[in-house]
């Protein structure tokens, strides 16, 4: 037997000594393929479960996928913000010539399996708290709020901007409430509506003063 197989059957031996279980202590006495298995399931009796991976880690997972795929489409980068602290992608654009253009477009990605119309069908309500929208009225380039929905594999859109600044100045300085949001249905998410987000971008630059890309 090579010698860390060896030093590893040793251990197991030394923690089955100091376990507090019968069985554990039983075990010394099997051979050593038995004493492995029964390490196995004595560590994993202790332990919590496992890690799993969920169904809202899948859903994120596409949803970022989805919105991915389109701006590849459209001859862009699209970069993941890690950790993402409320944003979660970051959009590049470039010129025809392949040259890289002044500042982006940020992305906010929700996604869902029950996605809930109102309105009569016609918006999606998304909640949010105040203290996450005030990131975007202090943001001059897009923002866009993104809502997937994992059963039918499409999305909507909303510029955060602009939508934040049809909302009443009252409502405003209720920092600690949640305002929920409506977006359009009106509203897909498609390569059309990216090439649209650039040249919201290229409105922020222009009211900010400089030259659009």
């Amino acid at each position: 037997m090579p010698p860390a197989t060896v030093t590893f059957h040793r251990l197991a031996a030394q923690e089955f000594r100091q376990a507090p279980s019968s069985y554990a202590r039983r075990s010394l006495s099997a051979p050593l393929p038995k004493l492995f298995e029964a390490n196995l399931q004595w560590r994993y009796a202790l332990s919590d479960r496992r890690k799993r991976r969920t169904r809202e880690h899948v859903i994120a997972d596409l949803s970022m996928n989805h919105v991915e795929r389109l701006i590849l489409r459209c001859g862009w980068v699209a970069r993941r913000m890690n950790p993402d602290y409320g944003i979660d992608l970051y959009m590049e654009t470039y010129n025809d010539e392949g040259e890289i253009e002044n500042e982006g477009v940020w992305f906010q990605l929700k996604a869902t399996d029950k996605l809930l119309l109102v309105g009569k069908r016609r918006a999606i309500p998304v909640r949010m708290e105040w203290r996450d929208l005030l990131f975007w009225l202090n943001e001059r380039m897009p923002g866009i709020l993104v809502i997937y929905d994992a059963v039918q594999d499409r999305a909507w859109w909303l510029h955060l901007q602009e939508t934040l600044r049809t909302i009443k100045r009252k409502s405003r300085r209720q920092l600690a409430d949640t305002v929920t949001l409506h977006i359009p249905l009106d509203n897909t998410l498609d390569e059309a509506a990216i090439r649209r987000f650039a040249t919201l971008r290229d409105a922020a630059l222009a009211t900010r003063g400089d030259v659009p890309p």
